[in-house]
């Protein structure tokens, strides 16, 4: 082929232009991408500076002060729930609640604050009556200084008013309603609904007042225990008129008289005289206004309410003299159903043996720490829990002195962590003893045959098959299971009898599963003294040499954790501890998704939603534990 003929090939691919050094040069964009990814991270950075920044203002024990202006009030509003020791905070539980152990010691100190003139008290019955006298023993003591004490009730019962009585004034709505109609008590019983699914429950109770399992095997109280509730509730209606009828002035015969009639509307109470003037609470906050700045108080000036919560939070100079730090207490705070293990996080409910014991043993070896008070409030649970904090409890005190501080409950299991205790001080109200043993075991086996179950077994033994919930209990089982019952209930009344120095048949005569108020306890020995918490203190004081008038430096347990491991265990970065939670084991066995209890669970009564969580607590333990020390039902008197 001619050299200046073109291939074919050549005529479909021309060689390239010449550069054209004129044309601009075509960029990379690979900077984009990066820089979409670097946005991200330093959003992320700046959400996690942020949060953590949050949690360092607002989780912190050390964080700022509140300011507290002149002709302040402090606000004790009993909407919620009353807890000895307030959970910490997170972001997702902003907690502005108040502890008992903060009004407490916000009302001692407003006594002598003068920017504080006086103390506001919305009242409605969320608390125990053990819990309720020793505030009102507190407010008895700052009525003292002078100042007032405003109540106003919109709605309540006998234990909202009760909370009211030490006020120098009661205000209600003209619409308000208040329950005064006596005590009562309604537990409720589970037989005939486990009965309709093919479960029984085969119960052993030592003895005859441990009723606890009543629950699952009867459609009513036995006698035994309508005798002790009868006993309870009469003890609360006495302690109630004569509170009542020594502070409005009325005679107690009188009061009996209203409480048998039953009292409901405002203008019915007014007319009874157990409140001082129907109003509503705007044109009382004025009428406060004006006592607060005087008759020629303006728009301008408010009244300005605080919280126990935040009260303590501020700076205040106490007169006091102070004892040495090296004469500190610590008080450990046992609330809630007794199990084993670890606590999880900071915020979930009742007592871990496990989480217990090491801060009892933080305390033990705190060398500043000269005394320890274990304040109880708890109806009992697990054997085997109970027996583990008994155990560190009785070595401790060999080492320093350890007081129980009975709250409302301290029954069963939580009289069993104070028995080991050097001195045992309850609150008259305090419901106290049930030294006794209950075991509960659900048989399956008729379920199994109602759905089309068939079970078939192989065994190397005779006793191969105990506690095989799928298979009816035969008498041997039954036999074995009282010997092992047996065994414990004896093991409690014994060490109950160390503990007092009592003999065993003593011990046994106001054991039997009984349930005593503090009252009672104190006259049958199985209480030293009757108080509050700040009468243990005051006894711990005095062991160290510390006089009444004398601050000592207190420390609490468990400590408040901090702020970014809280975070994380919330997040589920942190694993450490137990995986279960209360929550969703209370889910599991009601047979529901944790989503499904959170979205039906507001709509129970108050009531309920505490013996669902008792009962599903006692379940609970059940699965790994066959006996219990726990109390007959929570007991919802109303």
């Amino acid at each position: 082929m001619p050299e200046n003929i073109p291939s074919q090939q050549s005529s479909q691919n021309p060689p390239p232009f010449p550069p054209n050094f004129n044309m601009p040069k075509k960029r990379s964009r690979w900077w984009i991408p990066v820089a979409i990814i670097f946005g991200v991270i330093a959003f992320i950075v700046v959400c996690f500076i942020a949060l953590f920044a949050y949690i360092g203002t607002n989780l912190n024990m050390d964080s700022e002060p509140v300011e507290v202006k002149n002709n302040s009030v402090l606000l004790l509003n009993y909407s919620e729930s009353l807890e000895e020791d307030a959970k910490p905070e997170s972001i997702f539980n902003n907690n502005t609640k108040s502890s008992l152990l903060d009004i407490l010691l916000a009302i001692k100190r407003a006594k002598v604050d003068d920017r504080i003139k006086g103390i506001y008290i919305k009242p409605m019955g969320k608390m125990g009556m053990a819990k309720a006298m020793e505030i009102n023993e507190s407010l008895n003591d700052f009525k003292k200084s002078g100042k007032f004490i405003y109540s106003f009730i919109e709605v309540g019962d006998e234990l909202s008013y009760f909370n009211a009585i030490q006020s120098d004034s009661i205000f209600m709505p003209t619409e308000g309603m208040l329950e005064l109609n006596g005590f009562s008590t309604t537990p409720f019983f589970l037989k005939k609904a486990f009965k309709n699914i093919g479960v029984e429950f085969h119960t052993i109770q030592f003895e005859d007042y441990k009723s606890a399992a009543e629950m699952f095997n009867s459609d009513k109280m036995s006698d035994s225990a309508r005798y002790e509730y009868r006993l309870l509730l009469m003890q609360r209606h006495n302690s109630f008129v004569k509170e009542v009828s020594k502070a409005r002035k009325i005679s107690e015969k009188d009061l009996t008289t209203i409480l048998n009639r039953g009292l409901y509307s405002a203008d019915s109470i007014f007319g009874n005289k157990l409140i001082d003037r129907l109003i509503s609470e705007n044109e009382l906050k004025e009428n406060l206004k004006i006592r607060l700045f005087g008759k020629n108080a303006t728009s301008k000036d408010h009244v300005k309410f605080i919280k126990p919560v935040d009260y303590l939070k501020s700076s205040f100079k106490s007169k006091d003299k102070k004892a040495p730090e090296d004469k500190q207490i610590a008080i450990i705070f046992a609330s809630g159903s007794i199990s084993s293990g670890k606590a999880n996080s900071p915020f979930e409910d009742g007592i871990k043996s496990g989480s217990f014991v090491k801060d009892l043993r933080e305390a033990k070896e705190d060398k500043d720490v000269k005394a320890i008070i274990i304040r109880i409030d708890s109806p009992g649970g697990s054997v085997i829990a109970s027996d583990e904090m008994w155990e560190e409890i009785m070595k401790t005190r060999k080492v320093k002195p350890v007081y129980a501080s009975m709250s409302d409950v301290a029954a069963s299991g939580g009289y069993y962590m104070a028995m080991a205790c050097d001195t045992i001080i309850a609150h008259p109200n305090t419901i106290t003893g049930s030294i006794g043993v209950i075991l509960a075991v659900p048989n399956f086996s008729g379920l199994l045959g109602k759905v089309g179950v068939g079970i078939d077994t192989v065994s190397t033994s005779s006793a191969a098959q105990f506690m095989n919930t799928g298979i009816a209990f035969s008498d041997k089982d039954k036999s074995q299971l009282y010997k092992i019952a047996e065994g414990i209930y004896k093991r409690f009344v014994s060490r109950v009898a160390e503990s007092r120095g009592k003999t065993f048949a003593e011990t046994r005569a106001i054991a039997k599963g009984r349930v005593w108020t503090g009252e009672e306890g104190f006259k049958i020995g199985i209480v030293d003294k009757l108080g509050g918490l700040q009468t243990a203190i005051d006894l711990a004081k005095a062991r160290l040499g510390i006089s009444k008038e004398t601050k000592a430096y207190i420390q609490t347990w468990p400590k408040k954790e901090d702020g970014i491991k809280s975070i994380l265990r919330q997040f589920g970065i942190d694993k450490s501890g137990d995986e279960s939670s209360s929550k969703t084991n209370v889910a599991k066995l009601l047979g529901l998704d944790p989503f499904s209890l959170a979205t039906s669970w507001n709509a129970l009564p108050a009531s309920m939603q505490a013996q669902i969580k008792y009962t599903a607590s006692l379940m609970d333990i059940s699965q790994r534990e066959k006996v219990m020390v726990a109390m007959p039902n929570i007991l919802e008197i109303r």
